[in-house]
């Protein structure tokens, strides 16, 4: 409830001082607590509410009124938050970042170092193709934990390293579904014996997937680089906001990468934006890392070595627009898309699959896998979700 608020970016647009609108992303509270401050707002951020939302949204209005768009987008950004002007596509692509997304190709895989030994891992089972493959998943909210689940979906054994006091923290609902099918540790990387089981996971694990933050583990010695010292063979699957060189250390939310690429422009319009329903921004690049790890765990195979996969938000939305576009410029004789795999299997006739054993206690109901596999039958047991595990899955 806490992310209910006047300063949500998903609802409230702003217009500013030259008619242009902004949004604010800041759906952690440390993150709103530093916009509120660096806009001398007349309360602790912890005071906007949800019940307080109408004259909330009057303040904040004449607060924006004051400065320009773009100046705002930067003030968001400098101090710690995450806010932008909201863009055409056309503006979008005319920006230094946006030109920068535009060259990114959607699946960045890069192998690393001179190692070419093979993994020697288990042969596929009942959990699927990637059974005895170790994932630790350094995600959170949605984006992040929607890729290592997909590969948890496939039999991979995935580890999540999360905060304690799960119902307390601002998204937790939100990311529930990205829990399915993985166990979970809790460590306070500001402990130092934390710190070291941290680091020795990193050492007995085969994939990384990371969507912090570029750099905000530096301080902790879990930099990309630190992590490769520690494990050089593994897969660092990273998703960002914006792009691999600029705006790289930038934070930033799926409906900010909407409001700021054209996408919110395209569903509603320049004088009216809308961001897209359910956030398909979150979960379609989160697929799109899977699938790049998937790549990387069949080069490893091959060729042994690491490997590195970068995906982000913002090209995420830059290939919704291409898609759009091809959608919009096809005639009803000419070539259509379709999906190319079919599958009867059972598993996705219901919405949520109810699985025993997790950690919420008793069953609990989590949407329909996302993974289809033309060899091994998709399996709902591996959507189960435990907690407070110190170590991978031994099963």
């Amino acid at each position: 409830m806490r992310v209910d608020n006047a300063f949500n970016g998903s609802f409230y647009k702003y217009r500013a001082k030259n008619g242009r609108d902004v949004s604010f992303h800041v759906y952690y509270q440390s993150q709103q607590k530093k916009l509120a401050e660096a806009l001398n707002m007349s309360k602790p951020s912890e005071e906007y509410a949800m019940l307080s939302i109408k004259k909330d949204r009057r303040e904040l209005a004449e607060v924006v009124g004051e400065y320009n768009a773009e100046a705002l987008e930067e003030l968001s950004f400098d101090c710690g938050a995450c806010g932008c002007m909201i863009r055409s596509r056309e503006e979008w692509e005319a920006t230094e970042v946006g030109k920068a997304v535009k060259d990114m190709p959607l699946i960045r895989l890069e192998r690393e170092g001179k190692s070419t030994a093979v993994p020697r891992w288990g042969k596929p089972n009942s959990r699927g193709p990637l059974s005895g493959v170790k994932v630790l998943d350094l995600t959170h909210i949605i984006a992040g934990p929607a890729c290592s689940r997909v590969l948890a979906e496939y039999g991979a054994d995935v580890l999540l390293i999360r905060r304690g006091g799960y119902m307390e923290q601002e998204q937790a609902m939100l990311e529930f579904d990205g829990w399915a099918g993985k166990q979970s540790i809790q460590l306070d990387f500001n402990i130092p014996e934390q710190l070291e089981k941290a680091k020795e996971l990193i050492k007995q694990a085969d994939v990384i997937t990371y969507s912090y933050q570029n750099g905000a583990l530096d301080h902790f010695g879990l930099s990309e680089e630190d992590i490769r010292k520690l494990n050089p063979k593994i897969i660092y699957a990273n998703l960002m906001c914006f792009s691999d060189t600029v705006w790289k250390q930038r934070p930033g939310w799926a409906p900010c990468a909407e409001d700021i690429t054209g996408l919110s422009v395209r569903n509603g319009s320049l004088e009216k934006p809308v961001n897209l329903n359910g956030v398909p921004l979150d979960y379609f690049p989160g697929f799109v890392l899977a699938l790049g790890t998937l790549l990387a765990i069949a080069g490893k195979l091959k060729e042994g070595g690491g490997y590195k996969v970068t995906t982000s938000l913002t090209r995420g939305a830059q290939y919704l627009h291409e898609c759009t576009d091809l959608c919009g410029a096809a005639t009803p004789a000419g070539d259509t898309s379709c999906v190319l795999t079919k599958s009867d299997e059972p598993v996705w006739d219901r919405v949520l699959h109810y699985v025993g054993g997790c950690a919420t206690g008793g069953k609990a109901g989590f949407p329909g896998p996302a993974a289809v596999n033309t060899v091994y039958p998709p399996n709902a047991r591996n959507l189960r979700f435990t907690d407070g595990n110190t170590g991978w899955n031994q099963k």
